[in-house]
């Protein structure tokens, strides 16, 4: 009688299955929380994003634009000018089912161009740490004809004036900050 009952205890959950296919294999659904981003200065330190799932697993982070910001781990790194967008994803276990993938996205700006007359440039931006800076200035029908302007001085706003510009040439700007780690942005 024993061996009948078992049987018949699994025959049942067997047609259960099949019915409510929905009892027997169930996942909660999760969320993610990931809040948006503000606009960085290229050159600032690599920083931290964070992201909640709702079920209280890991979040996951990728960069979906290599080219301006890279991700490793939920350490955000900036390498250039542009849109960075950032996706959050949490794949889900035994309980919980994948959570939709959240992207948040923010802008990395470069140097401002403050002031610009007839024979003069200003540039201004910021770092995170105190670095010293220079912008080199030439005109694109002779790039050998460099006009380099710096700022040895360890800081975090960086002001440069270039002068004596004939804007008939098209000048062509590059500029570079470095800070006492050697770790450099350019631009």
């Amino acid at each position: 009688m024993g061996l009948c009952v078992r049987f018949l205890f699994i025959r049942i959950l067997i047609l259960l299955g099949l019915f409510f296919p929905s009892l027997a294999s169930a996942l909660t659904t999760q969320t993610i929380t990931f809040g948006t981003l503000p606009t960085q200065a290229l050159g600032a330190a690599p920083f931290t994003v964070s992201a909640t799932a709702s079920s209280g697993l890991a979040v996951s982070f990728s960069s979906q634009t290599t080219s301006v910001c890279t991700v490793s781990g939920s350490i955000v790194t900036l390498v250039a000018t542009g849109a960075c967008f950032i996706a959050a994803d949490q794949a889900g276990n035994g309980a919980y089912s994948a959570a939709s993938e959240v992207i948040q996205g923010f802008a990395v700006a470069g140097p401002m161009v403050s002031e610009v007359a007839f024979t003069i440039v200003t540039f201004q931006w910021d770092t995170d740490e105190p670095s010293d800076a220079y912008v080199e200035c030439a005109p694109l029908s002779t790039p050998t004809a460099l006009t380099r302007v710096s700022d040895p001085v360890q800081r975090t706003r960086h002001q440069i004036t270039v002068t004596n510009l004939v804007m008939s040439s098209s000048p062509q700007f590059h500029g570079r900050s470095a800070d006492l780690q050697g770790r450099a942005t350019t631009w």
